[in-house]
């Protein structure tokens, strides 16, 4: 009995930098993506809100992203220090 096979696929770190907004938006025209995960407090998640825009019938969620992992590729939270409730461990992380 034959079955289907069915890839699905992710852009993932929309918003990270220009050259993953470039990509992940060109797999999108392709055909290849339909479904992408945005990274709002990546320094470049504004550029990708405005090409998403342009990208009908594309599906986008949050990719929740408390911290960059990478070397040269930083930024911050997206509240003030401030503003997070404090007393809270996340792993090895502490306050």
């Amino acid at each position: 009995m034959a079955s289907t096979i069915y890839l699905v696929t992710r852009g993932d770190d929309l918003g990270s930098s220009r050259s993953a907004n470039a990509g992940i938006l060109e797999a999108c025209r392709s055909g290849l993506l339909k479904n992408v995960s945005v990274m709002a407090c990546a320094p470049y998640a504004e550029e990708a809100a405005e090409l998403l825009r342009d990208a009908p019938g594309v599906c986008f969620g949050i990719h929740a992203t408390f911290n960059a992992e990478w070397d040269f590729v930083r930024w911050g939270p997206v509240l003030p220090r401030e503003l997070f409730i404090t007393g809270i461990t996340l792993g090895s992380v502490k306050e």
